[in-house]
């Protein structure tokens, strides 16, 4: 009778907010990776982070957060203002040379090979002048030249409708191939560089430049990923400038390995010494990526994960 029906309709109802509240919950599961048998001794580490989200979560509401974050943004923002070229251009290649001296894929012919014998894959950020993050040349050129190597960076596409107007879904981003510097990159928004989208065969016909997304790299993940942020906290917590570029792609990229049965790549940041905050003072919510590893000019390679550690010289795969 009608009794029954709506019991049953409130019965669905209360079932779907039960998921929708566990969905949203902060305490939600995450992509971010467990703790393995051989990451015992981090588990102080991951405990402490489990922590200080949980207990942030139970207070902060999401305006909070993003208030919070906002500000923190703002603070950065005015430290890096602060630097002045020597200072950047200085720390930038100190951070380049802690990175080509510690990392095992700067040393091919020191580290073990990539499994089945494919390229090696570098994930970097080509760096804007303008937004004042770590200088790449020296690490791209030196990576452009290693002997069986793919080198990927960052692509942003914005949302547009089919008549090609912009609309108001989020961006987002994708790793192209590169292999030149000078041919491969053209100047985009706020004069950042950006792979172009085809690039000319030894017949001068294009092609579409590839994509580490594609079927055809589809043999094996990036072995690393360099990345920018705003600010930092050496248990690997990372502020972004807002966009959740990085954020959103490595979800999407870690499903993939996962699917994959991949080894999911470790993440490094690079950042100037002013970038590095106190513990505690970068707002993190469930969903924001930590990386594995930081690397400043005065403090080196950081490790901040197993996974961090394993991107070192002298370590194993």
């Amino acid at each position: 009778g009608p009794l029954v029906v709506r019991g049953t309709r409130m019965l669905h109802a209360s079932r779907l907010l039960r998921a929708v509240d566990v969905v949203s919950s902060c305490h939600a599961r995450t992509t971010r990776r467990r703790p393995t048998h051989s990451a015992r001794g981090w588990a102080p580490l991951f405990a402490a982070r489990a922590r200080m989200a949980s207990s942030a979560c139970a207070t902060e509401d999401a305006a909070s957060l993003a208030a919070r974050k906002q500000a923190t943004r703002v603070a950065v923002k005015a430290a890096l203002r602060a630097l002045t070229p020597t200072d950047m251009a200085s720390q930038s290649e100190r951070i380049a040379q802690h990175l080509l001296s510690s990392l095992s894929c700067f040393h091919a012919s020191s580290s073990a090979p990539p499994p089945t014998h494919r390229p090696r894959r570098l994930g970097l950020y080509v760096h804007c002048a303008k937004l004042r993050e770590v200088d790449t040349t020296t690490l791209l050129t030196h990576a452009l030249a290693l002997a069986n190597t793919e080198v990927y960076v960052p692509i942003v596409d914005m949302p547009r409708d089919a008549t090609g107007e912009p609309n108001d879904a989020p961006p987002s981003m994708r790793f192209l191939l590169i292999k030149s510097l000078e041919t491969d990159l053209e100047p985009k928004t706020m004069g950042i560089m950006e792979p172009t989208e085809f690039l000319e065969d030894g017949d001068g016909k294009t092609k579409r430049r590839p994509n580490l997304e594609t079927p055809r790299v589809l043999d094996g993940p990036l072995d690393v990923l360099l990345m920018p942020g705003l600010g930092f906290e050496k248990t690997g917590a990372r502020l972004g400038r807002g966009g959740g570029f990085y954020d959103a792609w490595l979800e999407r990229y870690f499903k993939k390995c996962d699917d994959k049965s991949w080894v999911r790549p470790p993440t490094l940041a690079l950042a100037y010494d002013a970038q590095i905050l106190s513990p505690g003072t970068v707002p993190m919510s469930a969903f924001d990526q930590y990386v594995d590893a930081l690397c400043t000019a005065d403090a080196g390679v950081l490790v901040c994960t197993p996974e961090g550690k394993r991107a070192l010289r002298g370590t194993d795969p």
